[in-house]
């Protein structure tokens, strides 16, 4: 049996977002095109700092 230190476990949900996100990440690099990388990516990170706010919130 494995310890818990060893395995990791995925919420379906995140899989579901995180999946295609790589694929398009993927194809932008392969294409050489920083801009759109560049834009797709900051859109990532201000829509995970957005959910996180809105996560803390209902919290309190």
């Amino acid at each position: 049996m494995a310890d818990k230190s060893d395995t990791i476990t995925f919420n379906k949900k995140i899989l579901r977002g995180v999946a295609p996100a790589i694929a398009i990440i993927m194809i932008l690099v392969s294409r050489h095109q920083p801009g759109p990388l560049l834009l797709f990516l900051v859109g990532i990170s201000c829509g995970m700092l957005i959910g996180w706010n809105l996560r803390e919130q209902k919290k309190e």
